[in-house]
């Protein structure tokens, strides 16, 4: 969207956090640790139930190791809220073949990335 501010033309990006966010499960699925790169900001912060980690190099870390410690880990979005920079989605994440953890995700966007993700068990 370009914006006349006088003489000046300014461009400001509006960023579709949903689109965001489902590349972000799509990558999260596909254990695709290059796109999550992509999608996170160097100074992500996950907290959950288990852990508290911060940076993206750390956050990648742990994927991997989840990805690792569970080969069939998956997610399957149920709801999704979107509010300004924010948003929260109910989650059912896969462990196994018979292991199923419902979980609501909270995220926060910032600089067209995530910037930090909190996941509460149900």
């Amino acid at each position: 969207m370009l914006f006349y501010c006088g003489n000046v033309k300014r461009k400001f990006v509006i960023m579709d956090y949903k689109t965001l966010l489902i590349e972000y499960f799509e990558a999260f699925n596909l254990k695709d640790l290059t796109k999550l790169k992509a999608l996170l900001h160097p100074d992500v912060v996950l907290d959950d139930w288990e852990c508290n980690v911060s940076g993206r190099d750390a956050v990648l870390l742990l994927a991997n190791k989840s990805f690792e410690e569970f080969p069939r880990l998956a997610l399957k979005v149920k709801k999704l809220l979107i509010d300004g920079q924010h948003a929260s989605v109910e989650i059912e994440l896969q462990l196994s073949s018979d292991l199923f953890l419902e979980v609501v995700d909270t995220f926060v966007f910032l600089d067209e990335k995530i910037v930090s993700i909190k996941a509460f068990k149900k």
